[in-house]
């Protein structure tokens, strides 16, 4: 099989015009009608793949159902939620430990005197003059 008829083929299937005595001449050859099959494969795998995606994600394709649409309400409730419970733990951890903080420097928290440690100058420590 010669590269005219590949090209002319090429050209056939991308929507090109072509010259129909030289498309009669590749269609004659079987490799050539080989190539036409692969060609046409190519393209619909090709245009199959550049679809998917955006089908897949379309929102026209994939409308929400109405129970969808309530779960989902379920969990953004649900997240919010828990994010109310981790905030409000942390605020009540923060007053109490304000609180034990006064309770344990206030006057009524110091433990009473048991010894009385004295220290004599120029035996246990010197003054610098």
């Amino acid at each position: 099989m010669n590269d005219h008829l590949m090209e002319t083929l090429s050209a056939f299937t991308d929507g090109e015009p072509v010259n129909p005595e030289s498309l009669a001449k590749a269609l004659a050859d079987e490799d050539a009608r080989d190539a036409l099959l692969d060609f046409a494969l190519i393209r619909a795998m090709a245009a199959d793949d550049a679809a998917q995606p955006e089908d897949a994600h379309s929102s026209e394709r994939w409308p929400q159902s109405p129970a969808r649409r309530f779960h989902a309400g379920r969990r953004v409730a649900a997240a919010a939620a828990a994010v109310l419970l981790v905030g409000l733990g942390l605020s009540i951890g923060v007053w109490l430990e304000g609180r034990d903080a006064v309770s344990r420097h206030g006057p009524a928290a110091l433990p009473a005197a048991t010894r009385e440690v004295r220290f004599t100058e120029g035996v246990d420590w010197f003054r610098k003059s």
